[in-house]
């Protein structure tokens, strides 16, 4: 049994998804530190435009409603072949 893991042509990390958790933990981590970022360098824009400021609860429905769009337009775009 030992002989057929260490000839497998598949890694031990590629079965477990160890990798993909590493890089979802990855992207959550960027994602912890640059959306607050993005929400204050938005709201120092409309500062000097003279807008309302907006929450990272305001940008997260933004990006979510953008996303659904997207979705919408993909699923209508393959609907339409």
């Amino acid at each position: 049994m030992l002989a057929v893991g260490l000839w497998h042509p598949r890694k031990a990390l590629e079965v477990t998804d160890r990798d993909r958790q590493k890089r979802w933990a990855a992207q959550a981590e960027i994602e912890e530190r640059d959306i607050p970022e993005m929400v204050e360098g938005q709201n120092a824009y409309r500062r000097q435009r003279g807008e309302t400021e907006i929450t990272e609860a305001d940008a997260q429905r933004a990006a979510a409603a953008t996303q659904r769009e997207s979705i919408d337009r993909a699923k209508q775009a393959g609907g339409e072949r």
